[in-house]
């Protein structure tokens, strides 16, 4: 592999300060015994060789890094490595209350209370002499180490700075060896061909001018050479102390406790690191955007979430490179089992995360493996339990286990530390308190375990959760998952069906709307018109209650802009964007504040991102330019007041002739200091016009509680939409006619 200049002048200046500083003295120490000058001359021409030998076999240990999925499999270290952030306050050691962490990890929101301690790696290795840095699996610790290294050497270019010579010691190699810390690395010198390797090595280790990294100490999994193993690297640590030690690894396998060591966590991606990640992942600049732009998405929150480790970041990458749309897959679920595989390391092509088992954990077989997760997983998801008591966790292990006959006697406590060092799925987020690396993992393996025991009744089951946007992702996965979705939908409308079938006045809008949403022309889908009557409804019902002064209601007055410029027939056809648009906010349960000041294109870009919605068929194109001609109208804001929409509404009605803008154009609008009277007449004349256009024989007067059920009601119909849009339904037209329909 070619060397680039800067490594090759760090390379000659490495060599020439170990001849200067070792090599010229022990050669003329050995030549002292050999009788002839030429014997001499090529002992100082075998420890030149050999030096360059061994740095040049070093580099090519250090300057490259295995690239998930990247053709040629690596990349040099400097075109990839992202700056690493460590946290000097272990995870599992940190004395916040689990409510906050429960409310960051719910969110999907990186833990906030790391970023005042987020430390610049190399800034920490450039201040302590020993450094246990632990992390989780896939969190860059190997990559970390082999910057340090590569930075020593270039370093040593400098002839103002102190030098140093790195060792970079993998720990299971140096387990299978069956040698000591001290001859493995003396082996290391004497495989390059240095005279004297032994004597070499101990002098510059007495000395402290080497910069020790060892690698991997989970991966050493037997419990004798574990032992054997921190044995020899508290000898080395006594017999070389000056000597700096940076030792790796795996969060949850650190059972150690070494003295003299400053333990520190590698700290999660933050978005900075994973634009940086992305950006040198790809080579070519229109990938690295594409991809960068697609991460942000609010459509991929919970992908943003797996990429906040290296690992994970990288499967994303190789992901979004394959695909010749150059997107995220549409089928979640294909990237979360992946996302499982890569970490329980059954993807990894350098098997990197292949380690020893315990035995228990051993006789499962992959299957096995992802089905006990997916137990835990549903079991704790459906009681809303995010963080886990470790007692909790080891039951569930060990019921699960004797289920499937595969241990009588098992110790769940033993086996739960063997899963969390070995893949990371499970991680311990307090003392004996434990989570799922990532809530969108957790949901996966819900829906995973729900879809796997489909004739268990776990879909009824599934069910009782309809409205609950808790359960969102898992419908999803759910749906898309199974082969054949039918059972899943005709259960879902049941569910849609019970949540409002207790509630009168919801019954009787639900009867309304699909009244007047019959003998419509063709064009027009009776979900859809359903869907607009019950947001026509539901804003003037709105509207009315909080009509004691002359602000319109801000969803009202959005309503009204769009049913102003169309007529009848094409308002419905269009209907479901605007429908959607609203009825899907949380927010609605409260009044709008009107202070907010929220401008048009706000809206526009909801109604943009809402397009697949009951007209799944229609000419999107054309709805695109009639939202994209109404921003030019209403300038940079949305009136909010009834003058300022009147007002625009008169400047509208020179190109637009519509029945219901002339009307309300002849709308004469009182002053705000006019008795509270006037203004209510007003508001009366205004809410009789639009009932009248659209049909509205009455008003329903929703309580808050009513109000909520209703929002719920109408996000559970999208979701199925949603649904339909990933799952395989042979009759899917026939179970979308059916949305919206009142109970009976």
């Amino acid at each position: 592999m070619p060397i680039d200049p800067l490594t090759a002048t760090a390379i000659a200046a490495t060599g020439k300060w170990m001849w200067d500083s070792y090599g010229k003295q022990l050669v003329d120490e050995l030549a002292k015994e050999l009788a002839n000058r030429r014997e001499a001359r090529d002992l100082r021409q075998q420890w030149q060789q050999a030096t360059a030998d061994y740095l040049e076999k070093l580099q090519d240990q250090i300057k490259f890094v295995g690239i998930l999925g990247k053709t040629g499999g690596r990349k040099a270290l400097d075109q990839i490595y992202t700056d690493v952030h460590l946290l000097d306050e272990l995870s599992a050691n940190r004395r916040y209350g689990l409510a906050g962490l429960e409310a960051e990890f719910v969110s999907r929101q990186p833990r906030r209370r790391e970023d005042s301690k987020r430390l610049k790696g190399e800034a920490v290795v450039a201040r302590e002499q020993r450094l246990f840095i632990l992390g989780k699996p896939g969190a860059g610790k190997t990559t970390f180490l082999k910057q340090v290294a590569w930075r020593t050497i270039i370093r040593n270019r400098q002839d103002d700075q102190v030098k140093k010579l790195p060792i970079f010691v993998t720990l299971k190699e140096l387990s299978d060896s069956g040698l000591a810390l001290v001859p493995f690395i003396e082996a290391q010198f004497e495989r390059a061909g240095f005279p004297n390797a032994a004597a070499f090595v101990k002098q510059f280790l007495k000395a402290g001018d080497a910069i020790v990294l060892l690698d991997g100490l989970d991966e050493v999994s037997q419990e004798e050479k574990q032992a054997d193993l921190i044995k020899a690297i508290n000898q080395f640590i006594f017999a070389f102390h000056r000597c700096q030690l940076l030792l790796t690894c795996r969060l949850a396998a650190n059972s150690y406790d070494f003295k003299g060591f400053s333990y520190v966590e590698m700290a999660d991606f933050s978005p900075e690191q994973q634009k940086t990640f992305i950006y040198r992942w790809f080579d070519k600049r229109q990938d690295k955007e594409a991809c960068w732009q697609a991460l942000q998405d609010s459509q991929n929150k919970t992908l943003q979430e797996l990429a906040r480790i290296p690992l994970l970041l990288s499967l994303l990458c190789v992901l979004f490179e394959a695909r010749p749309d150059k997107d995220f897959p549409k089928e979640r679920h294909q990237i979360y089992r992946e996302a499982t595989q890569a970490l329980l390391g059954r993807w990894d092509e350098q098997d990197k995360l292949i380690l020893q088992r315990d035995p228990i954990y051993d006789a499962l077989s992959p299957e096995h493996k992802e089905a006990l997760l997916a137990d835990i997983a549903a079991q704790t998801f459906e009681k809303e339990e995010y963080f886990i008591p470790q007692q909790r966790l080891a039951n569930l292990i060990e019921a699960y286990l004797r289920r499937e006959q595969i241990s009588q006697q098992p110790d769940g406590v033993f086996v739960l530390r063997a899963m969390e060092a070995q893949h990371g799925l499970l991680v311990e987020r307090a003392r004996n308190i434990h989570s799922f690396s990532h809530l969108t993992l957790q949901e996966y393996l819900t829906a995973h375990y729900i879809v796997a025991n489909e004739a268990r009744g776990s879909l009824l089951r599934l069910m009782t959760y309809v409205g609950d946007d808790r359960w969102r992702e898992v419908f999803l996965l759910t749906a898309a998952m199974l082969n054949d979705a039918s059972q899943f939908a005709r259960l879902y409308l049941q569910a849609l069906t019970d949540l409002v079938a207790a509630d009168q006045t919801l019954t009787a809008m639900l009867e309304w709307g699909a009244a007047k949403s019959v003998n419509l022309p063709s064009r027009i889908r009776p979900p859809a018109a359903r869907a607009f009557r019950l947001f026509l409804a539901r804003s003037l019902a709105r509207f009315h209650a909080n009509n004691r002064n002359n602000a319109l209601e801000f969803g009202h007055a959005f309503a009204l802009i769009l049913t102003l410029l169309l007529d009848q027939d094409f308002a419905l056809t269009y209907s479901s964007i605007f429908a959607r648009v609203f009825a899907i906010d949380s927010e609605l349960t409260q009044p709008f504040d009107l202070s907010d000041n929220l401008d048009s294109s706000y809206l526009f870009e909801h109604a943009h991102s809402f397009l697949h919605a009951f007209d799944l068929d229609f000419p999107r194109a054309l709805t695109l330019d009639v939202i994209i001609t109404w921003g030019p109208v209403w300038g940079t804001e949305i009136p909010q007041t009834a003058s300022g929409i009147i007002a625009q509404l008169r400047k509208l009605k020179q190109d637009v002739q519509r029945p219901l803008l002339n009307e309300l154009t002849m709308l004469q609008v009182p002053r705000d200091d006019v008795p509270i009277g006037q203004l209510q007449a007003f508001n009366r004349s205004f809410e009789e016009i639009v009932k009248r256009h659209w049909e509205l024989e009455q008003l329903w007067e929703l309580s808050s509680t009513q109000t909520k059920l209703l929002t719920q009601y109408l996000q559970a119909n999208w979701l199925l939409l949603d649904c339909l849009e990933l799952a395989y339904v042979p009759e899917r037209q026939a179970i979308v006619d059916q949305l919206l329909l009142p109970p009976g």
